[in-house]
């Protein structure tokens, strides 16, 4: 069983399949675009407090140069649904916190639900975990380089990049390690030689990169 047959299913209990979706979930009427659902992510996400049912307020919530292209696009579809499966849109919708999210929506009318079922996507947290995914491979990346640099540190030498890394100055990463601070600087130079760099850029991206970042 699909997701929409999985919801149409449970009409009568929708939270009960869109909890369990990665999207937001919400229907509105075909007539005014009131939100007859509006699912438990939205809920933490948007102040609904008592949108259902209210077409001023759960429209009052897509930012205002949104509402206009969303609305028409809606209609648009509604018009020549029997040519178009669904429709897709970027709308900005009000935070609890204050502030506008970006989300991508698709909606399709499905009768048996009432209205118009939306799944919309936080675009803002898709290029976030893009992101963090580029990051995660370019680390992966210098370290399959630079592993062999990195193995020859000894453990005395690691424990002076962990707080090296988070930019002590000498007196502090003496204290740190028990250490004089003429040996700070030998230890310094020995690491420098080691990853061949010469640069605390350099030196923190090796501490990134190997976890040993606070």
């Amino acid at each position: 069983m699909d997701i929409l047959d999985q919801l149409i299913a449970n009409k009568d209990n929708l939270d009960e399949v869109s909890k369990h979706l990665p999207c937001a979930v919400h229907i509105n009427s075909v007539d005014d675009f009131s939100i007859l659902y509006i699912d438990p992510v939205f809920e933490k996400i948007a102040d609904i407090d008592g949108i259902v049912g209210d077409p001023e307020k759960n429209l009052g919530l897509v930012h205002p140069d949104d509402l206009p292209k969303a609305m028409d696009a809606c209609r648009y579809y509604l018009d020549h649904v029997k040519e178009f499966s669904q429709v897709s849109f970027l709308q900005r919708i009000l935070g609890t916190d204050g502030n506008y999210r970006t989300y991508y929506s698709t909606a399709m009318l499905v009768e048996e639900l009432g209205g118009l079922l939306h799944f919309s996507v936080d675009v803002s947290r898709t290029m976030n975990q893009q992101e963090q995914l580029v990051k995660i491979l370019e680390d992966t990346e210098f370290i399959k380089k630079n592993f062999m640099k990195f193995d020859q540190l000894t453990p005395r030498e690691l424990d002076l990049v962990k707080y090296w890394a988070q930019n002590r100055s000498n007196q502090e990463l003496s204290a740190q390690l028990d250490l004089t601070e003429n040996t700070v600087k030998t230890y310094k130079k020995r690491v420098y030689k080691k990853l061949e760099i010469n640069s605390f850029q350099e030196l923190y991206q090796y501490a990134h990169a190997f976890e040993l970042t606070v």
